[in-house]
């Protein structure tokens, strides 16, 4: 049957066009029976319409006539999908008469047979005026024009002889013009040379269908469904051809679709099958069926059940399918079992599949080995809570474990013990033999802590060089006593690494649950002070922790502890101090300088932490960050328009290392500031050490174009030879100088002096702490160039600075 379509026609537009009609007209379903039959149609035959309708258009024929349509007229219709033809009817008195019938098959949007047209017409009178002609012709038009088919007959010249207006809407050609026009001129050079390789056949006699895609109105090419049948006049010669369209570029598209689709679940890194309703496979991807060690043909027709074993395959069937059939979905994590009986993870997702009545028909089920995700995980998991150089718990897991312990002492209101234990000099180890010697020497530590205490007890590495031990179901406080004196014995044997021997001596603090703290924080901060207190006094030894060990050594365990927290969460800020020209009167630039936003502290100023930093070797990274802001502050100043001409910035001795100045410049180029603008500070104690590699870095920094400066001057006793060697352009007079030089003759002497050794060695000279107008004008008398202090203002955030500079200058 052709794959030609039409609607079948209703509602306003029915009754309009077709109600009125006098020609007949009727509509048969797929059985054959009347679902519409027109007034003139059912006059036409002596009946009612509503006689009619439900009724086999065989009520209207003969039995002779009946057999003659079956066998004659249908098989055209279903060929073509039309049939015009004279018949005889039979009117309800059983009277004959000459009809003119045309059939034509209509199909429902799915191209399926919905039922057929059928319009007649009374030949037996002889007359038929020119009203009746037109009004046919015009009934006809109505239904050619709203077939969803195109329709179009085309002569033997290539030119349309008549559309619809179907056709005429997808070539976007009005229909008053498109008759005559060639078909060259609708489709295009291109589109017409490719038609006439299906048009040729067509008026040379064959019927041609074909699928192809063709240029639409819109511009896109789309895909059609076209059959050609030739139109030959009486002598059997072809005078031209009728063209049946229908638009069928959805259905391709979702064909494409799934073709695409099922490549992609085939060709697929990840799982894929299909079960029927009793779980069978019916369809499996390659990457499912390798997953579990078999071929795709091995599964098909076989049960989900090959794949599990049999423990899991009842926990599928008692807790799993359950929630798959209310959710309709379920998604986790099962243990597959292969082909060679090897186990492995594997994330499942289930969901079922519903037929056209909504009866579960099967499910699908998407999978993908996880065996390597959860190994890594697990592997990830590992060294979230245990150090990875000693394999011990780390400070996290630690924690957590003496959380637990000490719920277990309070409902046993049992005893326990924390050892803070920390390597005396490891640094120099590191230093002088290498990291590679140092990390071997923490692990041999790590084996000798933990052959010295039970396996009950937790020994654990919080982080560099410190370990602590968790002595938990104590008997007697002096068992601490016990353990601890066995472990300094341990250390006082030297630990063999190969052919080298080294002795190591520990410093261990010690706090007691519960009279030294209730909480986990409060138990550690007492052991980490009581182990410094062993270090302050000489080391290689123990020490419990007492009251006395209050404030100072528990803010020296608070700063030492969380500075490196401190720079990893960014609780430090930058606050900028003015820089002021005496002989200018204006602002020069900045001191950049260093405050630590405590969360519970508040804010905590440098002297305070600085040298912790220095002792931790933390002042070199936290030193970098400090560079590193205050460049990207310049560069953002002056994108708003603040005219800064230099940042200061302070710089530690213990940052003067080789490759400093290298780290300096790396910082200038990333941040694009030139090094004009940047200028360092470094104290004069320690450049008066007489220390090479400080000096050398220096020139360095100096050769990079960055100013340098000498901080505190006036403190550190320098002699004129030491400070022509330097290679600095600046000197920064110490407020402790500067603070009396209006009453006290000595301080203003020194500071004249200071003055004149600038002058003299072509140094500029800062005042620093100017906190008076007296001092303001005594200063700038003297001719000392730059000054800062509180007169000016104090270090404000970076966000008051443009605020603060605007005021300032208006002052």
């Amino acid at each position: 049957m052709d794959d030609i379509s039409y609607p079948i026609v209703g509602d306003e537009l029915f009754k309009l066009g077709v109600d009125q009609s006098r020609e007949g007209i009727g509509i048969h379903d797929e059985d054959g029976r009347f679902t519409y039959i027109n007034p003139a149609m059912a006059a036409m035959y002596g009946y009612e319409a509503d006689e009619l309708l439900g009724h086999s258009w065989h009520i209207l024929y003969s039995e002779t006539q009946i057999k003659n349509i079956e066998s004659s007229c249908f098989p055209v219709l279903q060929d073509s999908g039309y049939w015009r033809g004279n018949l005889v009817g039979c009117k309800k008195d059983g009277t004959p008469f000459d009809v003119d019938i045309a059939l034509t098959l209509l199909k429902d949007a799915e191209n399926q047979l919905a039922g057929i047209i059928c319009r007649s017409q009374d030949i037996s009178e002889s007359l038929k005026n020119q009203t009746d002609l037109f009004d046919q012709r015009q009934q006809y038009q109505l239904v050619f024009d709203h077939s969803p088919i195109l329709i179009a007959h085309v002569g033997a010249d290539y030119r349309y002889r008549i559309v619809n207006k179907q056709y005429c809407e997808w070539t976007g050609v009005h229909p008053s013009k498109i008759v005559g026009m060639h078909m060259r001129d609708v489709l295009n050079d291109e589109s017409f040379e490719k038609a006439k390789s299906y048009i040729d056949p067509a008026l040379s006699g064959q019927k041609v269908k074909f699928e192809a895609k063709v240029p639409h109105s819109s511009g896109q090419q789309k895909w059609v469904n076209a059959t050609y049948i030739p139109d030959a006049d009486a002598d059997g010669k072809v005078r031209g051809f009728c063209a049946f369209i229908s638009d069928i570029d959805q259905r391709k598209r979702e064909e494409f679709m799934r073709q695409s689709l099922m490549h992609a679940i085939e060709k697929g890194i990840e799982g894929f099958a299909l079960h029927d309703e009793v779980g069978d496979f019916l369809y499996v991807n390659s990457a499912k069926a390798n997953m579990y060690g078999y071929s795709p043909d091995e599964l098909i027709g076989k049960s989900w059940k090959l794949l599990y074993e049999e423990a899991q395959i009842c926990q599928i069937e008692n807790e799993y399918f359950p929630q798959l059939l209310k959710d309709g979905m379920w998604r986790g994590e099962l243990k597959g079992l292969k082909k060679t009986g090897e186990k492995f993870d594997v994330e499942v997702s289930l969901t079922v599949s519903q037929d056209d009545v909504g009866q579960n028909a099967g499910l699908s089920c998407a999978c993908r080995d996880i065996s390597e995700r959860k190994r890594t995980q697990q592997e990830v998991d590992f060294l979230a809570f245990h150090d990875a150089l000693t394999g011990l718990p780390n400070r996290l897991l630690f924690k957590e474990r003496l959380e637990q312990t000490l719920l277990r002492a309070r409902q046993r209101n049992s005893t326990i013990a924390l050892l803070f234990i920390d390597l005396d000099h490891f640094k120099r180890v590191n230093d002088t033999l290498g990291h590679s010697i140092g990390d071997q020497l923490l692990r041999c530590v790590a084996e000798k802590i933990q052959l010295v205490f039970r396996n009950e007890d937790i020994v654990a590495r919080l982080s560099g060089d410190e370990f602590t031990v968790l002595l938990s179901e104590l008997n007697h406080p002096h068992d601490v006593d016990r353990v601890i004196n066995k472990l300094m014995q341990a250390f006082r044997k030297p630990i063999v690494m190969g052919s080298r021997e080294l002795f190591q001596s520990i410093s261990v603090g010690v706090s007691m649950y519960p009279q030294d703290g209730e909480d986990a924080e409060t138990l550690m901060k007492n052991a980490d002070a009581a182990m410094y207190r062993v270090k302050d006094d000489g080391r290689q030894n123990y020490c419990f922790y007492t009251p006395e060990l209050t404030h100072s050594a528990q803010e020296n365990m608070l700063y030492r502890g969380q500075l490196q927290y401190a720079l990893d969460n960014q609780e430090f800020e930058l606050h900028y101090q003015p820089l002021i020209s005496l002989t200018e009167n204006k602002i020069l630039g900045f001191e950049a300088l260093i405050r630590w936003r405590h969360p519970e502290l508040g804010l905590v100023p440098p002297d305070k932490f600085i040298c912790h930093a220095e002792e931790s070797q933390l002042i070199i990274p936290i030193g970098n960050w400090v560079i590193e802001n205050a460049c990207q502050q310049i560069i953002e100043w002056r994108q708003k328009g603040l005219v800064v001409e230099k940042i200061a910035v302070n710089v530690s001795g213990v940052q003067l290392r080789p490759g400093f100045a290298k780290t300096v410049s790396e910082i200038l180029r990333t941040t694009q500031v030139a090094p004009r603008f940047l200028e360092l500070e470094i104290t004069e104690t320690f450049l008066m050490q007489g220390l090479k590699q400080p000096v050398n870095q220096l020139q360095d920094l100096r050769e990079l174009g960055l100013r340098l400066a000498i901080d505190d001057f006036g403190v550190g006793y320098s002699s004129l030879s030491q400070l022509k060697q330097l290679p600095t352009q600046c000197l920064k007079i110490d407020r402790s100088f500067v603070g009396d030089i209006v009453d006290d003759l000595d301080d203003r002497a020194i500071v004249e002096a200071i003055i004149g050794l600038g002058k003299t060695l072509k140094l500029a000279v800062t005042a620093e702490g100017v906190e008076t107008p007296d001092q303001h004008a005594l200063l700038k008398k003297m001719g000392c160039q730059k000054a800062q202090g509180y007169f000016y203002a104090k270090p404000h955030p970076a966000a008051e600075i443009p605020d603060l500079y605007q005021s300032l200058n208006e002052r």
